[in-house]
């Protein structure tokens, strides 16, 4: 009771100060306060204010009228793998035992393993230590392809000789690279330390995935000499952190009730900060998942005939790992999702324009979206598409050929910071955004509308620019 005549008074002088619009109170800025407030610090995933802040949306869905979709259960339950090396990891070669992170590295996708056998650079590798040489012209690909030769050519165990240890393959708490370093820091400032772990799960998780079943590692050149003799061992710490996506159902009633739009928006934030004070991630992304639910009341007094699924994504913060899971084990399967639109971080900056990311992937989608946003009075800005693979939870349905694009409204000085607060965000502009959502889902879910495949394209992350600001970077 005492919580809610707060927020009464919050709201009341909100309405006096000219901050929010009155007409909006019951619905997107009363979300956005919720959701932003400190009940529920800062919504890390794990946590028991990201168990609350999960549990408002399930809330919201059942509110709304909208089905539970698995068991029962509006939640869709995953953990979020976190690894570090044990203590017990060794390596040496000729008898001398080299230090980690000074002399070598384990690869973080490989697992614990304890291998002793001789070295071979070339040839048959059946049995032996496969040894190669990286290539500073080599991208992620490359590495994979040497992982999968080795373990396909029958090799024990995997060393990659390298000048330095950095790859996106060995990120650990103990060696980040110095660019990645730099861009932490700047982020997040003091705390870095404080959300460290979190930070490396997500590089790690954004990486080209890759399965090993030999240990793998990284040693520096000058520190590896042929020899007859390696001793590897390596001990990789698994830890798991319990999360769930938030996913509400409303069934189509028309002949193509099978197929299915998925709108999205990730509701997991930073949590605390080293100080015990709470991050409220108002605009990153209290907005995104306000928008959804406007949307989500609007359609459901209405009905379409597609079926719509809104998904509140867990752990985007630590590299899409909620939409990672979704796109392996959807409700519905992939081959009937005919869009999938995410919104991430939509309040700040000008008001009439939102970044749109997918156009060069999905240009028919981007077309009907420019024809929907003019009626709408909002500008789709092209300008970021590079950020597609670094963004949001939209990613993983791009490389599952689903279509999907990604709303947001770009960088701003309080992102990832304990002042972005309610108050900041324009509320008019994430009802615009909502509105051009709701008339683009209504638009196709009343229709026999189907997009092709996304393109197979790569746009360059260009070496000056402003960083998309969505939680993985």
């Amino acid at each position: 009771m005492k919580r809610c005549v707060a927020v009464i008074i919050l709201l009341i002088c909100a309405v006096f100060a000219g901050h929010v619009n009155a007409g909006l109170l019951s619905g997107i800025t009363v979300r956005i306060m919720a959701l932003s407030s400190s009940g529920y610090e800062g919504r890390f995933s794990g946590s028991a204010g990201g168990i609350k802040a999960g549990e408002y949306i399930a809330g919201e869905f059942k509110k709304l009228g909208l089905q539970s979709s698995i068991d029962g259960s509006y939640y869709q339950p995953f953990d979020i793998p976190v690894r570090s090396p044990g203590k017990n990891t060794i390596v040496s070669v000729a008898g001398r035992e080299l230090k980690i992170f000074d002399d070598y590295a384990p690869l973080t996708v490989c697992p614990s393993g304890e291998v002793k056998g001789v070295s071979a650079e070339e040839g048959d590798f059946s049995g032996k230590i496969a040894v190669t040489r990286y290539e500073e012209s080599t991208d992620e690909q490359w590495l994979v392809s040497k992982i999968k030769e080795a373990e396909t050519n029958g090799a024990i165990a995997l060393i990659i000789l390298k000048k330095d240890l950095y790859s996106d393959y060995t990120v650990w708490d103990g060696l980040i690279p110095p660019k990645l370093r730099l861009r932490w820091e700047k982020t997040l400032g003091e705390d870095m330390g404080h959300f460290l772990s979190m930070k490396v799960t997500q590089k790690r998780n954004l990486a080209l995935p890759v399965t090993s079943n030999i240990p793998c590692i990284m040693v520096k050149e000058d520190k590896y000499k042929a020899a007859h003799e390696i001793s590897i061992k390596v001990d990789i710490k698994e830890d798991k952190i319990p999360a769930r996506n938030v996913i509400g159902y409303l069934p189509g009633t028309g002949k193509n009730k099978d197929e299915v739009i998925i709108i999205g928006a990730h509701y997991d934030h930073m949590g605390l900060d080293s100080k015990g004070r709470h991050f409220p991630g108002a605009d990153d992304n209290a907005s995104g998942v306000a928008a959804m639910l406007d949307v989500a009341e609007r359609l459901a007094r209405k009905g379409t005939d597609r079926s719509i699924i809104f998904i509140a994504f867990d752990a985007e913060e630590w590299g899409l790992v909620g939409s990672l899971y979704y796109v392996n084990h959807p409700v519905i399967p992939l081959d009937k999702t005919v869009l999938m639109i995410n919104m991430d971080t939509i309040g700040r900056n000008d008001p009439d324009s939102i970044h749109f990311l997918g156009s060069k992937r999905s240009p028919d989608v981007r077309e009907l979206a420019g024809e929907i946003a003019g009626k709408n009075g909002l500008k789709l800005l092209d300008d970021i598409e590079f950020a597609f693979k670094y963004g949001s939870d939209h990613y993983p349905f791009y490389g599952k050929g689903v279509p999907a694009i990604d709303l947001t409204s770009g960088y701003h000085e309080d992102f990832h910071k304990i002042t972005d607060t309610w108050e900041k965000v324009s509320t008019d502009k994430v009802a615009k955004v909502a509105d051009f959502v709701y008339k683009l889902v209504e638009r196709v879910a009343d229709s026999d509308i189907h997009f092709q495949k996304p393109l197979q394209v790569e746009v360059p992350f260009p070496l000056f620019t402003r960083i998309h600001p969505v939680g993985n970077k």
